[in-house]
């Protein structure tokens, strides 16, 4: 039992600013229908006001006096809605917010570490850690569960990590189309989106708009740097993992 009321407290937590919204709209609904229920009521009590009162108009003074605690509990009660629709919707936007925030801290802490180790290590030791790292994201995701995108670049089996894709290429090629991409950032905006880079590449962007990306104003320390890492295919053949010194982040 203390299992599922904690499972149910945490769902709660969770969805708690769809909650709040979903609960403000239900409430100014009823509000709505509540209202129309009470202004026929209202009307009948005005006109019997008038009649033993032997008046054609009520003055608003009056008026307000005779309907105001028939409207009140609506009014109220729409009132709290709109605070429930307000107070989830910031709590949503602050979680977004939050959680870009807890992102960018995280990959700058990442980018932070992986200079710090390659400070640390000899260049050989490096790449031999980056090379198992490559191999591991290639286990997970073997290129025969894949379609291997065939660019025109070359034959030789390459993988792209960020998007997962397979794709027939050459290192050179690769290396050159970051040149150019680079080139051409530095030039222009100073961004180079995802996106950018694997349309460069001849491979499927349709996931991706203008994040995440590199913004190469902040240093080249978050500067893509690629590099290049062996790896062996679920087929056994050898293959070209791309990486990066610096992923790109959402902004």
């Amino acid at each position: 039992m203390k299992n599922i009321a904690s499972g149910l407290t945490q769902i709660l937590i969770q969805n708690a600013p769809k909650i709040c919204i979903y609960l403000g709209l239900g409430g100014l609904i009823k509000a709505t229908v509540d209202s129309g229920i009470k202004a026929s009521q209202v009307k009948e009590k005005i006109e019997k006001y008038k009649k033993e009162n032997n008046i054609e108009i009520i003055s608003p003074a009056d008026y307000i006096k005779l309907t105001w605690k028939d409207y009140a509990p609506i009014a109220l009660e729409a009132a709290m809605s709109a605070c429930l629709i307000v107070a989830g919707d910031t709590a949503h936007t602050h979680r977004t917010a939050a959680l870009a925030t807890a992102y960018s801290i995280s990959s700058t802490s990442l980018e932070q570490y992986k200079q710090k180790v390659q400070e640390t290590l000899t260049e050989d030791k490096f790449k031999e850690i980056e090379q198992k790292i490559a191999q591991e994201k290639v286990n997970q995701n073997p290129a025969g569960n894949n379609t291997v995108v065939v660019t025109g670049k070359g034959d030789y089996l390459c993988y792209e990590p960020i998007s997962g894709q397979y794709f027939r290429s050459t290192w050179d090629s690769i290396h050159q189309t970051y040149l150019n991409l680079m080139d051409t950032a530095m030039q222009g905006s100073g961004v180079i989106t995802l996106a950018d880079w694997l349309y460069a590449l001849g491979l499927n962007v349709s996931k991706y708009d203008n994040n995440p990306r590199w913004d190469l104003s902040n240093g080249k320390a978050n500067w893509p740097n690629i590099y290049a890492s062996s790896v062996i295919a679920d087929n056994d053949e050898p293959a070209i993992s791309i990486g990066y010194m610096s992923e790109p982040r959402e902004y």
